[in-house]
Order: C-alpha cells, then structure tokens, then sequence
C-alpha cells in the first residue's frame, strides 16, 4: 500500500506540471504557487517534484492556481496506476 500511495503522489505531482504547462500565458511560478497556498516555496516546490505528498488543502489551493480541479488531477493520476 506505502509503494501505491508513493505511486499516486508521484503521478499527482506529474500532473499538476502537466496542468502548469498546458496554462496559456504566464505560468505561475513555484513562488506564485506558494503565495497562494499559504505554504514555502520550498514545499510547493517538493509537492510539484512529487518529494512529498501534498494535504489536501493545500492541493486544492494549488489546483485553484492553475485552474484546474482536483479532481481532474487525481483522475489522471490514478490512471496511470
């Protein structure tokens, strides 16, 4: 289950850069993102590495900054699983 959830944090990480890439005009920057889910640059930038898993809150705020939903993301992440 540990190997599974690792997986899943990877593959979420991977698709929030997807997202980030596919935005049109400027891209936010780990620092932007950071501003507006109230946490380091150094945590958004583990989170988008997939170094660490991300809470909840704090995914949504990030999903919120790239325009994209939440649960667009894990369903593209668990269908990489």
């Amino acid at each position: 289950m540990e190997k599974e959830i690792d997986e899943l944090t990877v593959m979420i990480a991977t698709e929030l850069r997807v997202a980030r890439e596919r935005m049109t005009g400027t891209r936010p920057t780990n620092a932007e993102l950071a501003k507006a889910a109230h946490v380091s640059g150094m945590a958004v930038g583990r989170y988008m590495d997939g170094s660490r898993a991300i809470p909840v809150p704090t995914f949504a705020l990030i999903c919120k900054a790239l325009g994209v939903s939440p649960g667009s993301i894990l369903d593209a992440a668990l269908q990489q699983l």
